[in-house]
């Protein structure tokens, strides 16, 4: 999907040129560009992401997979880094790609059967796609008032005002002053509980004891960086 550019704080950027792999990918239906890396900025762990990458002038989202491909066991232990890009259909072969990692989805997972995996990372598109749609629109939603945002919280995604101003002081104690960018950081950590811990969007969210502290310090743990 090509996007207008907008320059956010970034994780790190790799550049590389695409290469022709095993296509395992495209069997599976999400085809990559397989990236013979020639620079990387900034260190990441095997895992998914959500990133940016820009071709021939143009910005395109994407999910990449940095790691070993550890549930094809015949296949060399290597790290590889493979970008889908959403909704693109052209042939790029030897292209130079600039990627820049937006933010953290997953650690890399070994999985029994490869429709596990497929099913995997179709949900790592769709987070990714609802990562980038939130991203985008926060552009818009951060500038609203205090009371604005809280009720925007408590209408998309069931929290009530105490849950809202718990998540707040939590990530104002981590860091996070600027006011934009922790509330920016509030709504990534509501799409965090929605797509990876399986929270359903209700008219209010049960947490149960200690579960909101606990899923506060597991989303720090991985995504703070990010802001």
């Amino acid at each position: 999907m090509k996007t207008v550019e907008i320059r956010r704080n970034i994780l790190g950027t790799i550049k590389g040129t695409v290469t022709r792999g095993r296509q395992v990918a495209r069997k599976l239906g999400f085809p990559t560009a397989n990236l013979q890396v020639e620079a990387i900025e900034g260190e990441f762990r095997l895992g998914v992401y959500g990133v940016t990458a820009r071709y021939q002038g143009n910005q395109y989202e994407g999910v990449m997979n940095a790691g070993i491909r550890p549930t094809f066991t015949e296949l060399q232990p290597v790290v590889h880094y493979e970008v889908h890009l959403l909704n693109f259909d052209q042939s790029i072969y030897g292209a130079r790609l600039e990627v820049d990692v937006c933010f953290f989805v997953r650690d890399e997972m070994k999985f029994p059967r490869v429709d596990q995996l497929t099913r995997q990372i179709a949900k790592d598109v769709q987070n990714v796609q609802k990562r980038f749609e939130l991203l985008n629109s926060a552009e818009v939603e951060v500038h609203l008032t205090d009371f604005a945002f809280g009720k925007l919280c408590e209408d998309v995604y069931g929290i009530n005002r105490g849950v809202y101003n718990t998540i707040e002081t939590s990530l104002y104690a981590r860091g996070l002053t600027h006011i934009m960018k922790r509330r920016k950081a509030v709504l990534s950590f509501l799409e965090y509980l929605t797509f990876q811990k399986g929270v359903k969007r209700t008219s209010q969210i049960k947490f149960g004891n200690g579960g909101l502290t606990a899923n506060l310090q597991e989303f720090c743990q991985s995504h703070l960086g990010e802001w």
